[in-house]
Formats: structure tokens, sequence, C-alpha cells
């Protein structure tokens, strides 16, 4: 059994992500009122249960059904970046810096989306991150050198060169 916590907010979202788990997975989730959140319980078959829970997790941390259910395929995957730990739990440098990888209307977020291929979700103590491993991997190093401190140009750039890397690599090139 495998047990997520789900915010309020989210709740509808994931119920209705949970059936279509149930029929492409064969999994079942209960969902159970605590306070002001939710607890999702979800039985089945021991890779099914991991792989509805990293999709009911994607859900619950702001994704969109369409791109958490991406998760049901062997090539993506779910991580974290912990602004919490990253920023020693400080609250004003862990909104400081969500708000730099978020940006202005969102440019900041979908500009490295773009750049990476990783889809981003930013919540209030950390940053959730869906992709194949090289997407998730530079998504990783770009938000980790905002947290550094690096400008958004330079992270950019820096992006630009890894994707130049990759395309070289998937067309047999070398740079």
């Amino acid at each position: 059994m495998q047990i997520v916590l789900i915010d309020f907010k989210r709740v509808n979202c994931a119920k209705k992500t949970a059936k279509i788990l149930s029929a492409e997975l064969k999994v079942k989730t209960e969902f159970q009122k605590d306070g002001q959140n939710f607890i999702a319980s979800i039985t089945g078959e021991g890779g099914s249960e991991w792989i509805a829970e990293q999709v009911i997790k994607a859900v619950n941390y702001g994704f969109d059904e369409k791109t958490a259910l991406k998760l049901l395929s062997d090539e993506f995957f779910l991580d974290f970046v912990d602004l919490n730990a990253s920023l020693w739990g400080k609250k004003k440098a862990i909104e400081r810096y969500s708000a730099r990888i978020i940006g202005s209307e969102g440019k900041v977020r979908k500009t490295l989306e773009e750049l990476t291929g990783a889809k981003i979700s930013v919540s209030e103590e950390s940053v959730a991150i869906i992709g194949d491993f090289d997407e998730i991997d530079a998504a990783k190093e770009a938000i980790h050198r905002i947290l550094e401190c690096r400008t958004h140009e330079t992270v950019y750039a820096f992006l630009e060169r890894l994707k130049q890397k990759r395309e070289a690599k998937r067309l047999g090139a070398k740079l």
C-alpha cells in the first residue's frame, strides 16, 4: 500500500486521475479527509502501486492530468528539488528563490521547460520535474544554478549549449 497526502485544492484532479489509473494499472485508490488535506491510499501490485503513487504525487505538486500521466511510460520520471533543504528552511529565501524560478508571469519556468524539455511545477517548498533522464538532469542543474544566484541569462546560455550537445549527440555528431 502506498500513501500520499493530497492538498485539498488538488483532490478533485487527483480523484479524476485515480479513476484513469484504476483502469490503466489495476490499482485501487481511496481518499480520506484528514483535516485540511486528504490521504490517498493506493493498493495494487508492487510496480503498479509505485507508478500510481508517482502520478498522484505529480498531480498533487500541480501538474495537470495529461502531464502526470506521462509517468505511465518507462521513459518519464518524477524528481524534486527540495527548496526547504537547499535554503536551510529560511522562509523568505524560499519565497524569493521560488519567485526567481517562476519568473514574471511564469516566463522563467516556461523558458526552462522549453530549453530542457522537462515540465516544471513550483510549489511552496519544492520544485517538481517530469521528464526523461536527460531533461530532468538539465532542469535540476538549471534550478541549482538559479539557487546559486546565477543570472537567468547565464542559466539560459548553459541550457542552450547543453541542448546543442544533446542534439549533436542524438544526430551522431561531435561538438
